[in-house]
């Protein structure tokens, strides 16, 4: 195959990528109810060596839409690498065996996907999640 086809096809499976994770986030958004998992902080009740006060929730991430972003972001950057702007930056990358559009990606939408994990593995502390 000619580096044309090889350009060709690459920019073709993006687009097909994008628009199946961008109807996969419609999916998840039509499918999602209204679960969430809190997010809290605890705070001392009284002088130290006291016990922690109640918990008080700061706020509760809808989960259904988490996942959405999450998939959301996946498409956003399929679609960004065939855009005419970024196709030629993101082509000389992949020819060089560098794939930066899609670290940057996963940089952020692996955050993400983490922060998920760790709240439906039952860690909810304001504290924790931000160390994560």
């Amino acid at each position: 195959m000619t580096k044309e086809t090889n350009a060709a096809s690459i920019r073709n499976y993006n687009l097909i990528a994008g628009f199946f994770h961008l109807a996969q986030m419609v999916v998840v958004l039509v499918l999602a109810n209204d679960f969430t998992l809190p997010i809290v902080a605890r705070y001392m009740a009284g002088p130290p060596g006291s016990t922690f006060a109640e918990p008080i929730t700061l706020l509760e991430t809808p989960i259904g839409l988490v996942v959405a972003i999450f998939l959301g972001l996946s498409a956003l950057f399929h679609f960004l690498v065939v855009s005419p702007t970024f196709f030629t930056r993101y082509s000389a990358g992949l020819a060089s065996n560098r794939n930066y559009f899609r670290w940057v990606e996963y940089s952020i939408s692996s955050s993400v996907m983490i922060v998920l994990i760790a709240q439906i593995c039952g860690i909810s502390d304001v504290a924790a999640i931000v160390s994560i």
